[in-house]
């Protein structure tokens, strides 16, 4: 396996040159290099990977500060993906990660806690406007404590590091986590470590934030009214050990499997994940976007004979008379089924040796290549894995057959007469020397309409067919 290579660049203009920087192995289970140091806050760097026309924007910050972070649902058809704190992300960002935060760590211990409100930040002019709410707040009875640089009104009690957050945020019944913008899946440090911390967050950011938490694990600001209503329910919690401590049953149990099977890709770096979609975009292997795992098509890349030598899988292989469409006699130099395709198994005669058919396994792909005496009519049938009969005819020499999950392109070095049966099965009259390609590719779900376009694997194949790269040796006399 080559390589995938990633080039970090943060001018703003992706290039896969090595001159200025050399990759180095990055650990991951697939051959992975980079250039790049993971820096993502505050900056937003373009990723290239070698030897493709790709652009991975990546990023931790929201797309309020920056707007190319923006998820655009077409971007793949420009060969452009994402690597951002949106789930929508082919490579999603997220702050939270195993190996930083154990969110579920004991509770604050009610009898000693601060019975008020913490608010830390620094940066006074959100786009959010948390700051007004924070300033609501503080015009209520519920004690607010703010001894950061932002909405300052306090200093932290006597021995505490004012340098360490989670110390700070351990004083206190509840936490106000209040991002500094407001987009989906955009959830930063001040959650996840106010949880870490086992103080009650007071969440106030992403809309879709339910999504991304354990149940009864946050108080949403969105659910009041107004900031006296929340306050005055705050102020009710710190009065009452057994409602407050209602919010933090869940730590005392096993974390919850949709939030387990949610975040378990962050156990894997962001650099490795970023390797494992490019390799399998770029090879035709299937990727799982919850899991952030390459895995094999629904129908796997592997050409298969059976002990005729007619092809077994992925697709069956019959020929047929079109005058009797009766199975014609083949002869081939295998005995028994065998999944390896080398020169001494590849050819196969077809009706007493008028025709050969010699068979190609490669990159992902099966070639047919089928020469002879054609006075006679020849049908290939292949039966396919594809379910129903939906034959769509890209061009004179292309078509797609395509179901729910898998498709299968066919492409033809001449145009013939091609056609369809309703369980799937492909029906090819060949009357003259002709190469054949056939692509098997998962149908792509998680972009929008790539259902009905081409893979970059498919794109990369098709041309590799139809305008294949040739190779000379220049011999000097």
């Amino acid at each position: 396996m080559s390589p995938v290579e990633l080039y970090w660049d943060y001018s703003g203009a992706a290039s896969d040159s090595s001159e200025e920087s050399k990759t180095v192995p990055f650990e991951c289970p697939i051959p992975c290099r980079t250039n790049g140091n993971g820096n993502l806050w505050n900056v937003m760097p373009i990723i290239s990977v070698k030897n493709t026309p790709w652009e991975i924007v990546a990023t931790m910050e929201g797309e309020h500060y920056f707007p190319e972070a923006r998820i655009d649902g077409e971007a793949y058809q420009r060969d452009r993906f994402y690597a951002t704190t949106s789930f929508r992300s082919e490579v999603p960002m997220p702050y939270f990660s195993w190996a930083e935060y154990k969110i579920n760590n004991v509770a604050v211990d009610y009898d000693i806690a601060i019975k008020g409100a913490l608010f830390l930040a620094n940066n006074c002019a959100s786009l959010s406007d948390r700051e007004s709410l924070v300033e609501a707040l503080m015009q209520t009875k519920l004690r607010v404590d703010s001894p950061s640089g932002c909405m300052h009104n306090s200093e932290p009690q006597t021995g505490i590091d004012r340098s360490n957050t989670t110390q700070i945020q351990e004083q206190y019944l509840f936490y106000l986590a209040f991002e500094n913008q407001r987009s989906d899946d955009y959830i930063t440090e001040k959650l996840w470590g106010s949880l870490s911390a086992g103080t009650l967050p007071v969440y106030f950011g992403a809309p879709n934030i339910r999504e991304h938490l354990p149940q009864k694990s946050a108080i949403f600001a969105d659910d009041f009214k107004s900031p006296q209503d929340l306050a005055d329910y705050l102020i009710r919690l710190s009065k009452n050990k057994d409602l407050y401590n209602s919010y933090h049953k869940w730590r005392e149990e096993n974390l919850e499997e949709k939030f387990l099977r949610k975040y378990d890709f962050t156990k894997t770096h962001s650099t490795c994940r970023i390797c494992k979609f490019s390799y399998a975009l770029r090879h035709g292997f299937g990727f799982d976007y919850v899991l952030q795992e390459i895995r094999e098509p629904r129908v796997p890349h592997l050409t298969c004979q059976n002990k005729f030598g007619l092809v077994s899988h992925p697709f069956k292989e019959y020929w047929l008379s079109i005058s009797s469409r009766r199975p014609l006699k083949v002869e081939s130099s295998i005995h028994d089924k065998t999944c390896s395709i080398d020169e001494t198994n590849r050819a196969l005669k077809i009706d007493h040796n008028l025709v050969t058919r010699s068979i190609y396994d490669q990159d992902g792909v099966t070639d047919f290549d089928i020469d002879g005496n054609f006075q006679k009519g020849y049908m290939l049938k292949l039966e396919t894995p594809i379910s129903g009969s939906n034959l769509t005819q890209i061009n004179s020499k292309e078509y797609w057959l395509q179901d729910c999950t898998s498709r299968m392109t066919i492409l033809l070095s001449e145009r013939i007469d091609t056609s369809v049966l309703e369980d799937g099965t492909l029906e090819l009259v060949i009357h003259f020397p002709l190469r054949i390609r056939i692509i098997l590719e998962d149908v792509d779900h998680f972009h929008e309409g790539a259902w009905k376009r081409h893979s970059y694997f498919g794109t990369v194949m098709s041309q590799d067919f139809f305008f294949p790269l040739q190779a000379f040796k220049i011999i000097d006399d």
